[in-house]
């Protein structure tokens, strides 16, 4: 019950932070667009870095820390090395991010947007060179991959999505209708057997929705 170390930030608070896999390191964003990297240990700050004024999302690899900016008319992914912050690769994808999700390999990142109608969109991206293997595929907000990565299901409004790695399109199944809800997610079992998902919600408030837990035959 003892305060182990506190941190200072010099911006507004962060609205995520992730663990390195020891343990031994946290990394967090500011609504000011930096990324830090800080030793839970001492608080020291390993490294620090500006993305981007608005980062939507971010998430970790084996050895990078993938990000997902928005700013004004474009947006990029941007990976960055753990160690020392250095940039890996910048790719552009001109949306704000919804979900980002990662192979159970490490090899493959699945990136999707909420925007308007005529730009939804999904990518799934090569995480060592920062290449797009295939896409853009329409309305895709979230997706999760099968625990031997041949299949990623995806997920839009209230359908679902079945592809296979390379992008064949396996099969579809609507859950519910979807209100414009923000409740982003979508996520499938070790066996790949069951999925829980988000849809539904009222049209005068996206903040609302319906968790689903559903059996795939």
């Amino acid at each position: 019950k003892e305060v182990i170390r506190e941190f200072f930030m010099d911006s507004e608070c962060s609205h995520k932070l992730l663990f390195s896999k020891d343990d031994k390191i946290i990394y967090t964003s500011s609504t000011a667009g930096t990324l830090t990297a800080i030793e839970i240990s001492t608080g020291k700050v390993l490294w620090e870095k500006y993305i981007e004024m608005f980062i939507m999302d971010y998430i970790l690899t084996d050895d990078s820390l993938i990000t997902s900016t928005k700013a004004t008319g474009t947006s990029y992914l941007i990976s960055s090395d753990l160690k020392t912050g250095k940039t890996n690769w910048t790719l552009e994808v001109g949306m704000r991010c919804s979900k980002m999700s990662i192979s159970k390999n490490g090899k493959t990142l699945f990136w999707g947007t909420d925007t308007g109608a005529s730009n939804e969109r999904a990518m799934l991206i090569n995480i060592e060179t920062g290449s797009p293997l295939w896409g853009p595929v329409s309305g895709k907000q979230a997706g999760a991959f099968c625990n031997n990565d041949n299949y990623i299901l995806t997920r839009s409004g209230g359908n679902l999505d079945m592809f296979t790695i390379t992008g064949e399109h396996v099969y579809s199944a609507n859950i519910a209708p979807d209100n414009n809800s923000m409740s982003w997610g979508v996520y499938i079992s070790e066996d790949c057997k069951n999925i829980v998902t988000f849809a539904g919600g009222e049209t005068n408030s996206r903040f609302k929705g319906v968790m689903y837990a559903l059996e795939r035959e």
